[in-house]
């Protein structure tokens, strides 16, 4: 039987989609990657920078790979990350 009690969990903006569930992103944010993936979205500006070299589109397709510490910056997108 339930408890009564509600236990609220902070969610920040990009967290679904670090968890592999595509997540409308408003605005823009940064995501610094945790580890070796693939990155999947749709939207208005994506930017993978990764060892020195970018990649920028509106639409991944079927996926860019990303690496460990690589960083990605989203702006009106749905995105998600699928790990390795």
């Amino acid at each position: 039987m339930p408890s009564g009690r509600h236990h609220l969990v902070a969610m920040s903006i990009g967290d679904d989609a670090l968890r592999g569930t595509p997540e409308k992103i408003p605005g823009r944010h940064t995501f610094e990657v945790p580890q070796d993936g693939v990155l999947k979205g749709k939207g208005v500006y994506i930017c993978h920078r990764s060892r020195g070299q970018e990649q920028i589109g509106k639409d991944t397709g079927d996926g860019w790979d990303v690496w460990a510490k690589d960083r990605v910056e989203v702006y009106n997108v749905t995105v998600h990350f699928v790990w390795k």
